[in-house]
């Protein structure tokens, strides 16, 4: 490291981090990305590795592979397990045991979002989710074998078993993965089997709220409502879980009713709240906190009493900002700029506004509601393609948008998948 050069540790290889590391690509400064993982993340394409569509490479470009060419920042793996605000350093637990110091001049905090199992941590047990890679990848051989079972079953009770699968949450990713599963054992592996009908499965997604996509325009959700039912689905509105057990989902539905779906599948993908880290900044720092975790920060993502501290993504409350990627996007730009003004190069920002580009979820094959910009609002297949253009914008890479592209197109027209192997047992 230089002498006298500013010292910028960030926490978290997310959007956020990473965008404003890109931000800072020229500046006198020595920047540290520190992640427990070697790569970023696309959490909108997730659910297309889980069912076979895309391999885990194309949604998660390596870190190291990003700042290749950013000569003043590197990348270290390991998990954050202490920030010292008061020393202005931070400890960290390498992959094979032992703990490290890493000093900073500014702290940039991202480091994403756990699941939320609101009050039931016990449920951990029972489901699955989908906020890693490794999640992804255990979910693909987990419905996979599924149907593989099915096919060794003789027991039409235990057929049914195994081939459902219960979604807790009617947000983008469990209306995805709903839509998904519809289409991979509707049209992709229906013909495969000799003993069931995949066609058969049954795919049940639940949610309290009355109605799906909660953050989407009305009229998209409604049309996100039929799609779904147009694709077998059961949809259960108004219906809350009760329990969750190995093999089985309780649920309160609407008219009062208790029932229970005997399910060897269920994916949990009802709620996010902060990490542990950031619980431990917010003691440390006696930051204020909403109820899912996050710090409150001030206009330029700086934590109140320690303006070397930005905190941005999923951990940073912002005005009430939702919980997904564009804001880190932004909030990563920003909080670059304020750095490089500090640095005086450049001038210093006004307060943080954020932009809203919208929002969109594929629903299966060539089906999809999207929302751009709020202006223009379209379903069915023309949703499908801003899906595809948008995201495919996004993924890391040239070379890496052509193939995501690709592997879309091949999907609309396809009858079999490549990423159809049983890795986890």
């Amino acid at each position: 490291m230089a002498e006298g050069r500013k010292r910028v540790v960030i926490i978290g290889g997310g959007l956020g981090g990473m965008y404003a590391a890109a931000k800072l690509k020229h500046a006198p400064v020595d920047i540290v990305v520190i992640d427990k993982a070697n790569h970023q993340l696309y959490q909108a394409m997730m659910y297309q590795v889980a069912v076979g569509i895309l391999s885990p490479g194309q949604v998660a470009p390596s870190l190291r592979s990003m700042l290749r060419h950013q000569r003043n920042a590197r990348v270290v793996l390991g998990t954050v397990v202490r920030i010292r605000p008061d020393t202005r350093d931070i400890v960290l637990a390498r992959p094979d045991g032992p703990e490290e110091c890493f000093e900073y001049d500014t702290l940039i905090f991202a480091p994403g979002v756990r699941t939320d199992y609101f009050g039931h941590d016990e449920y951990a047990r029972s489901v699955a989710t989908l906020k890693t890679i490794d999640d992804a990848v255990w979910l693909r051989s987990r419905i996979l074998s599924s149907l593989e079972i099915a096919e060794l079953e003789d027991d039409p009770e235990q057929v049914e078993k195994w081939t459902t699968f219960a979604i807790v949450g009617a947000g983008p990713t469990g209306v995805e993965m709903a839509g998904a599963i519809a289409q991979l054992t509707r049209s992709v592996v229906h013909r495969d089997f000799r003993k069931f009908d995949p066609a058969r499965t049954r795919i049940v997604l639940i949610d309290a709220a009355p109605y799906v996509l909660g953050p989407f325009d009305p009229h998209l959700r409604d049309e996100a409502l039929k799609a779904l039912r147009d694709h077998g689905i059961e949809v259960m509105l108004n219906t809350r879980v009760t329990g969750v057990t190995s093999g089985a989902v309780e649920v309160l539905a609407e008219d009062g009713a208790t029932h229970v779906i005997e399910a060897k599948t269920v994916l949990w993908a009802a709620g996010m709240r902060s990490t542990a880290i950031a619980d431990d900044l917010a003691a440390a720092t006696d930051a204020r906190t909403d109820r899912y975790g996050r710090l409150y920060v001030d206009e330029h993502c700086r934590l109140p009493g320690h303006p070397e501290i930005f905190v941005i993504g999923d951990a940073a409350n912002q005005v009430d900002l939702p919980m997904v990627a564009q804001p880190a996007m932004q909030e990563g730009k920003h909080v670059g700029k304020v750095i490089l003004a500090e640095l005086g190069m450049g001038k210093a920002p006004g307060p943080f506004k954020y932009f809203n580009k919208g929002s969109m979820a594929q629903i299966g094959r060539g089906n999809a509601v999207a929302d751009a910009f709020g202006l223009v609002k379209l379903h069915g297949f023309p949703g499908s393609v801003l899906w595809a253009i948008l995201h495919a914008w996004y993924v890391e890479g040239f070379f890496a948008k052509l193939e995501v592209t690709g592997r879309w197109l091949y999907s609309l027209v396809a009858v079999n998948r490549r990423e159809r192997v049983i890795t986890v047992k």
